[in-house]
């Protein structure tokens, strides 16, 4: 048997938890047809959202391809979003968005005084 104040800092730790749910948008931006699984750029271009289906049923619908346009429920907990009941938008919305995001350079941390100053262009 816990003891009495294990058990209070236990409801506590469990009361912080928040969980958030809402309808998305999203990309998909990478899949795993075999194990039916997916990883999806959110509309609000917060946190990534992970899908995976738990058990294959007759209903399940052709598979999810990098790029497709989904509608899905997002549900947000300690900062990790699942995707629920995901729904073709439209195939092929964004085939090239994981190449062009994976192409981004990451933003250079300056130090002290340094200005970043962008390119010239020579006329």
């Amino acid at each position: 048997m816990f003891p009495t104040k294990t058990l209070r800092h236990l409801r506590s730790a469990a009361s912080e938890v928040s969980v958030m749910e809402e309808k998305m948008y999203g990309v998909v931006l990478w899949t795993d047809a075999a194990d039916k699984k997916a990883v999806i750029w959110c509309e609000d271009h917060g946190n990534l959202a992970y899908y995976c289906e738990a058990e294959p049923t007759v209903h399940t619908g052709a598979g999810l391809g990098a790029g497709d346009l989904i509608a899905f429920d997002m549900t947000e907990e300690r900062d990790v979003r699942t995707a629920q009941n995901l729904r073709r938008v439209n195939a092929s919305y964004a085939p090239t968005l994981a190449r062009k995001l994976n192409a981004v350079q990451p933003k250079q941390e300056l130090s002290g005084n340094v200005i970043p100053f962008g390119r010239r262009v020579h006329q």
